[in-house]
């Protein structure tokens, strides 16, 4: 249900903006790029797929929006897994 001009809280990980994307291991951060502008968070994807390839095992992948609310979380094991996909589209 809708009300006035308030959007579903997935509706703005749609639109184009700026994403902070954060390598972590052992709760400490390793890698992060910040305000990286992507058309839309699909775009985001290719991109967590290649730091994958970079990370070692056991390391989680974090994309924020400009909020700082966490809109992609995953482990390198599972996005290694999906890369050749993510890279090849």
């Amino acid at each position: 249900m809708q009300h006035g001009n308030l959007q579903p809280a997935w509706r703005k990980c749609l639109t184009a903006g700026n994403y902070d994307f954060e390598l972590s291991h052992d709760d400490a951060t390793t890698v992060t790029r910040r305000s990286i502008y992507l058309p839309d968070l699909s775009a985001a994807w290719p991109l967590v797929a290649g730091m994958a390839l970079e990370a070692q095992r056991g390391t989680r992948i974090r994309v924020f929006d400009k909020d700082g609310q966490i809109v992609i979380l995953t482990g390198v094991a599972a996005a290694r897994m999906l890369s050749g996909k993510l890279l090849a589209a």
